[in-house]
Order: structure tokens, then C-alpha cells, then sequence
């Protein structure tokens, strides 16, 4: 039994490096070429890139990235627990398979190319499904009705706006064509498909590890709560990090006075990168941090903090990609990360009054009444700053709870 659970954890880690490889090196390749625009290029257009860095880290990232996701599949095929499990651990294998040999055979091959890439998000949206099947029976019914939902939206997407013809969508008066069109809906499904074998990561981390004895006796729930801090902590520290430097960057940007958009947008140095860093990956670790607080209690009011957090890093790694040159819709992606990291603030102060930690409810407060008062004093736009500001803040101290709290 403690080999099967052994095992479940190793999954969850590998699935999680994978995805995080996956992602980090699609951003530093699409850093690397300013030419590719986000929702107007194909993703394969980076392993053809002008750019010798480019096509070489974006190559790198799929060959890596798939043998991870094949090896993780391996271990889920090696549980011999449900014959559902197994099928889908085999479509896992197939699909890391052919996402490593999207970094082999690239886009000037031609049809190969595409048969292999077509091939990979098939095989990766069946796998998702039947796991998402098994997660149902296992009573994760959170899981396993979010998995569908999202791949139906893939699938409509790709069928309805990827029709040839459609040039463009009008939504509230903001055209998003480069959202539209197979290029953009290619995008899209790449990130639903990480985001989704994110959550399956974090799953099988988690019950990988319930029950597992420790040697200090004090239990995996305390194992649990340093993977949850060390998240909390990286989302602070990357963003902190990388905005710092775009700060430095740039001497002509004021805190107080100028939104965040105007460093993403900023043509001085490496300004825009700095910055566009900071939300990519302080976003990546605040969903793993809003998965795993989820996870962590059966307390709702943590769960529904961890739901925001996930869409909050959602948001924050598209904030990253505007700045690529998505459409304008994208401009508030400042402000509704704003809000809700604000949510996501208010039901982690709720939680833990209920919880009687009534000092770390006050301060957080306090944080977030700072927060408002910039809003009043400074305005909307400059206080979305200060807000997300605040919520990495947030993270920074909920991390070092989570470290030392027995």
C-alpha cells in the first residue's frame, strides 16, 4: 500500500515539473522572439524561430516536457489499480510521447508536424476525461465535473471560432481577433490542458500522500503544509523578484501614481520582460498554492479561497501574455487580478477567524484596508498595483505560517 501511495506522489510531481517546464519554457522562447504574438502564432511557429535562443529553449521545452509527461503516465499505467487508471496513464504515455517529438519534428516538416501536435491534444484531452471518470467514482466530484467542462469549452472553441472564415469575435465592443482563428485557439488549449494536468498533479501529490508515517510522527499533514508554504512563498518571491528589477528598469515609473500595465508595456530595457516574469511565474505558484490550501482542509471557506487563487494566477499568466501582444480585452487583466486576489484575501481572513487565529485575521485585514485606501487616495488604476501588491504580501506571510505552524 505505501509503495502504491509512494508512487501516487512521484505521478504528482512529475505531472507538475512537466507542466511547469512546459510553461516556462514557452514563455523565456516567446521572450526571445518579438515577433511571435500571443494568440496570433501557432505555438510551433517558436520551433521554427529566427531567434537561435527561441527555437532552441522552445524545442527543449517540448522534448523535456513530454518525456515527463510519458514517464508520469508510466507510473499511473504501473498502479494496476483501475482499468480506467491504466487507460489513462497509456493515453499519457502516447501523448508525451508525441508532444517530445513536436520539439523533434518541427513546423517546416510540414503535415508530419501537424499530425503529431493534432495527435498529442487529442490523446491529452481522453486522458484528462478518463481520469476525470475515475475521479468521479472516487468521489472528487469537484474535479471531476471541472475537467469536462473545460474540455468541452476546448472543444467548442476549437470547432465553433477555429471554422475557417471567422476573422474575428465582438464581445462589449473590444474585437478579439487574435484570440480568434486556429493560432489563438491553439493557445487556448494548450493552457486549458496544463491547467488541468496541474489539478491532476496536485491530486495525486496529495492523496499520494495521505497516511504515508513519518519519521518525526508528526503526519502528512504537515508535509502537506510545507508543499502548500514553499508554493505561497515562491508565487511572493518570483513576482517580488522580477518586479523589483522592472522597477529598477525603468526609473520613470512611480509607485502610486502609475498602473503596472505601463511596465508591461514599457520600452525601456528589459523593463517589459522583467515584469511580464514577475506575473508568469508568481502566477504558476499562486495556483499551485490556491490547489494545494484547497486540498489542505475540508474547511470551505479555504477551498473557496484556494478557487480564487487559482483564478487570480490564472489571470496573472495572461497579464504575462498581454504584454506579448494579445488583444486589448487583455489591458484589465490588471484589474480583475486585483479583485480577486481581494476575494481570495477576504476568505482566507474569514477562515481563519473561524479558526480562531484571530492575529493573523487582523492583519490581514489590515493589509487589505491598505489596500482600499490606495484605491481611494490613488485612484483604480494605480491602486491595482497596490492591491496585488498586497496579496503577494499575503502570500509571503500565509508561507512562513504554514512552514512553522505544528
Amino acid at each position: 500500500m505505501t509503495l502504491v501511495k509512494e508512487r501516487n506522489v512521484f505521478i504528482g510531481i512529475t505531472a507538475l515539473i512537466a507542466v511547469t517546464v512546459f510553461a516556462s519554457f514557452w514563455f523565456f522562447a516567446a521572450m526571445n522572439d518579438i515577433s511571435w504574438i500571443f494568440g496570433t502564432n501557432y505555438l510551433s511557429d517558436l520551433g521554427v524561430s529566427d531567434s537561435q535562443m527561441a527555437y532552441r529553449v522552445f524545442n527543449a521545452g517540448c522534448i523535456i516536457a513530454g518525456a515527463l509527461f510519458a514517464i508520469s503516465g508510466a507510473a499511473i499505467v504501473l498502479t494496476k489499480k483501475k482499468k480506467i487508471l491504466g487507460a489513462a496513464g497509456a493515453f499519457a504515455v502516447i501523448a508525451g510521447i508525441m508532444i517530445a517529438l513536436v520539439g523533434v519534428v518541427t513546423e517546416d516538416v510540414g503535415d508530419p508536424h501537424s499530425l503529431i501536435a493534432l495527435t498529442g491534444f487529442g490523446l491529452a484531452m481522453i486522458s484528462l476525461v478518463l481520469l476525470a471518470v475515475n475521479d468521479w467514482r472516487d468521489s472528487l466530484r469537484q474535479l471531476a465535473v471541472i475537467t469536462p467542462i473545460l474540455i468541452l469549452v476546448a472543444l467548442v472553441t476549437y470547432f465553433i471560432l477555429g471554422m475557417p472564415g471567422i476573422e474575428s469575435v465582438d464581445i462589449a465592443g473590444y474585437d478579439i481577433g487574435p484570440l480568434s482563428g486556429m493560432p489563438g485557439i491553439e493557445t487556448v488549449i494548450t493552457l486549458i490542458i496544463l491547467f488541468l494536468f496541474m489539478l491532476q498533479g496536485m491530486k495525486f501529490v496529495y492523496h499520494g500522500a495521505q497516511d504515508i508515517a513519518t519519521p518525526d510522527g508528526r503526519g502528512v499533514a504537515d508535509r502537506h503544509k510545507v508543499g502548500v508554504g514553499f508554493a505561497a512563498l515562491a508565487s511572493m518571491t518570483a513576482f517580488l523578484f522580477f518586479w523589483l528589477f522592472a522597477i529598477l528598469s525603468d526609473p520613470s515609473w512611480t509607485f502610486g501614481t502609475d498602473p503596472g500595465l505601463l511596465l508591461g508595456n514599457s520600452t525601456v530595457g528589459d523593463t517589459s520582460f522583467y515584469y511580464s516574469a514577475g506575473c508568469f511565474f508568481g502566477g504558476l505558484f499562486l495556483i499551485a498554492y490556491g490547489v494545494g490550501s484547497g486540498m489542505m482542509t475540508r474547511g470551505r471557506l479555504r477551498s473557496y479561497s484556494g478557487f480564487f487563487a487559482v483564478l487570480t494566477g490564472m489571470v496573472l499568466i495572461l497579464k504575462a501574455l498581454t504584454f506579448l501582444g494579445a488583444a486589448e480585452i487583455w489591458e484589465y487583466a490588471e484589474y480583475l487580478a486585483a479583485i480577486l486576489g481581494a476575494i481570495t484575501l477576504l476568505f482566507i481572513v474569514a477562515s481563519d477567524w473561524v479558526r480562531k487565529r484571530m492575529v493573523f485575521a487582523a492583519f490581514y485585514l489590515l493589509i487589505l484596508a491598505t489596500a482600499i485606501i490606495c484605491l481611494i487616495v490613488y485612484g483604480y488604476e494605480a491602486a491595482a498595483s497596490a492591491c496585488i501588491l498586497m496579496l503577494f504580501l499575503m502570500l509571503g506571510i500565509e508561507g512562513i505560517r504554514l512552514f512553522f505552524e505544528e
